[in-house]
């Protein structure tokens, strides 16, 4: 196993690769942090201009393989930057080029040597294709010398299509063998079955003409790719794509991440920064979902995705960081937030902030169903402003204004007024005050992440809207000049901050 006995830097006294638990290895003469063997000093030299990445893998207690800290990282700091170790179109997407991904209209062209889709004969010769290309141009060889050979090929073509990805991870057998053992200890577990049919018919009927492919291989691999593999982003008018990233991969999950992750898409490499200050031997950690829903909801969604149940500091925290995200109102005569005692247990007890009234988790999860009763009672598609005013009256009386199904209705609201262009000066009013409210959500939910489109979009509104508002009581007499110029220079600063980060 690559991975045996990485829990140490040591085993039997000697010092083990920082991926690969190997002990045929030497220092690292620039950061002295790591030892590497010879296959993998480039999986450490992945910062900024080929310098030396602060991370080694480990095993992490109820997590499996991880990465950690080698030595204290600043806020914002370049921790590594990465490929994927194979791209290739998704098995059920729209015609489209297997090498580039470009969408195909009604009239296509195909690779003259393995038939397949392309969208010109530079993309047949193009560097993705050639591998699988390679490999498939001497299978159809083989095929072409039976008894209707042709048609056996070009009946195959959409099994071989959907395996175009897998071949190409697949191959890295033989043609990277240091990236196949990296990419052969990522988790495998999660596999489309109905793909998985089609990848097993394209071997049963040609792949196994290549003595180099084998199903249980091509299995693993797919099975690789399905559980670590990350949708590629490109502009309109190209398909669907999906790489894997092995050392991105290793990243475990928190539902408060110490990093952040941007993606290139035109190179298809992802840069990884420190979201906070990260001691040395501190686990790095990412985020599988967006961090909005309460902790009960987040890992229901986790487990049945991912297959785990996260316990990070912010699920064990019944408050969230203080977001109060999964409260429930208390008695109408107290204004306290009723929130599980135990959130990591699901029988757990529900108990107010203010007078410690307790209730049963059914008694709680009886309240949220009739919340979830109210938001359903109104149409999804056709509702306005008025109706999303409604719901928000009405689980005022079962959850608290911190609830995080409250937060996403009021958002909702929100892009109502925000889409209204003629608005009343009460209407102004409650966008300030949906404004505050949601920044206030953000701000606990993600801290540190300002520049993110969505909140800066609330910021902007928040920051227009208060500037009407102050011109219309300056014209009044109720506010002085100076409270309207400090609107004026809040909208100037947004909008320098906007074009900087071009949002």
């Amino acid at each position: 196993d690559l991975v045996s006995q990485v829990r140490s830097s040591k085993v039997m006294g000697k010092e083990t690769c920082f991926l690969c638990g190997s002990c045929d290895t030497e220092p690292c003469d620039e950061c002295g942090d790591v030892f590497y063997c010879s296959d993998h000093l480039k999986y450490h030299k992945l910062g900024n201009n080929g310098s030396c990445s602060p991370y080694r893998v480990v095993e992490i207690e109820g997590a499996g393989r991880g990465l950690v800290a080698t030595r204290d990282i600043a806020k914002g700091e370049h921790i590594l930057t990465t490929r994927p170790a194979g791209t290739g179109p998704c098995a059920r997407t729209a015609p489209q080029c297997v090498n580039c991904f470009q969408l195909l209209p009604t009239t296509r062209e195909f690779c003259a040597k393995c038939n397949l889709l392309v969208c010109s004969t530079e993309c047949s010769t193009g560097s993705e294709h050639q591998v699988e290309c390679n490999i498939l141009t001497t299978i159809r060889a083989k095929v072409r010398r039976s008894k209707d050979g042709e048609r056996i090929w070009r009946e195959s073509l959409p099994a071989i299509t959907a395996s175009v990805t897998t071949i190409r991870l697949l191959s890295l057998k033989w043609r990277d063998p240091a990236a196949w053992s990296v990419l052969t200890n990522l988790m495998d577990h999660q596999v489309n079955e109905n793909v998985w049919k089609m990848i097993q018919h394209a071997f049963r009927t040609v792949l196994h003409l290549d003595q180099r492919i084998d199903e249980k291989n091509l299995r693993l691999v797919f099975g690789i790719q399905s559980t670590n593999g990350a949708i590629l982003h490109f502009p309109p008018g190209f398909g669907r794509g999906v790489g894997v990233y092995p050392i991105q991969a290793l990243l475990n999950h928190s539902c408060m991440c110490n990093t952040n992750t941007t993606d290139y898409s035109g190179e298809h490499k992802v840069e990884i920064n420190a979201r906070f200050a990260i001691k040395k031997g501190e686990e790095l950690t990412t985020s599988y979902i967006q961090p909005t829903q309460a902790t009960i909801a987040r890992r229901q969604f986790l487990f049945h995705t991912w297959h785990f149940w996260c316990s990070c500091l912010r699920c064990r925290d019944p408050t969230e960081g203080g977001a109060n995200l999964a409260g429930l109102t208390c008695r109408a005569s107290c204004p306290g937030v009723v929130l599980p005692l135990s959130p990591l247990d699901c029988d757990s007890d529900w108990v107010c902030s203010d007078c410690g009234q307790a209730s049963t988790d059914m008694q709680a999860q009886d309240v949220m169903q009739q919340a979830l009763m109210e938001i359903n009672s109104f149409p999804k598609e056709t509702i306005g402003a008025a109706e999303l005013e409604e719901i928000i009256s009405r689980l005022g009386n079962l959850l608290s204004n911190t609830n995080w199904m409250v937060l996403e209705i009021q958002q909702k609201l929100l892009n109502v007024y925000m889409q209204t262009k003629l608005v009343d000066r009460p209407t102004k009013d409650r966008k300030i005050q949906l404004c505050d409210n949601i920044l206030q959500y953000m701000d606990r939910i993600d801290p540190d992440n300002t520049q993110s489109q969505k909140r800066q979009l609330v910021k902007r509104c928040l920051v227009e809207t208060m500037l009407e508002t102050l011109t219309m009581d300056y014209k009044k007499g109720i506010v002085d000049k100076s409270r309207l110029a400090k609107a004026l220079t809040e909208k100037q600063l947004l909008m320098s901050s906007e074009a900087k980060h071009k949002i």
